[in-house]
């Protein structure tokens, strides 16, 4: 059965406006490394100046990004954690992974205690919430020193 070329076209046409099949679809490998760098001020501004040349560097632009916690003057003096979100797309997993393994050995974050919470966590959705609760404007402006 022989079709006219119009008549093919029209078949392949069809065939091409089917919706993407499940390989298409794109998932986000998201996880969150929380740093506590207890009172250490200092310390937390180099890392954060450290995360901020990366982002710039590598152009990671959306995929790294950090806010700051603090948590108010006590008997222990003011608590800072650096809370990083790292947010790759599906076919980004080494680049993902060698991430992971790259901050916490890094000079300004190796000497303090670290969380790595990932989808597979219990903890991921407290993790995420928290970080999308903290401020916007605390990642937008350079550092000022608060009394």
């Amino acid at each position: 059965m022989a079709f006219s070329a119009a008549a093919r076209h029209r078949r392949f046409a069809v065939s091409l406006t089917f919706p993407a099949r499940g390989r298409y679809i794109s998932f986000v490998a998201e996880s969150y490394l929380i740093f506590d760098f207890g009172a250490n001020e200092e310390a937390a501004q180099h890392a954060r100046r450290q995360v901020e040349h990366w982002r710039h560097v590598f152009r990671l632009g959306e995929k790294l990004q950090w806010k700051i916690e603090r948590a108010g003057p006590g008997n222990g003096g003011e608590k800072i954690w650096l809370l990083l979100r790292l947010d790759f797309s599906h076919h980004e997993k080494l680049s993902f992974q060698r991430w992971v393994e790259r901050i916490p050995a890094e000079e300004p974050f190796k000497q303090f205690p670290h969380n790595a919470v990932g989808e597979e966590n219990g903890k991921f959705d407290e993790t995420k919430e928290r970080f999308d609760a903290l401020p916007e404007s605390e990642a937008e402006r350079p550092y000022e020193r608060r009394r």
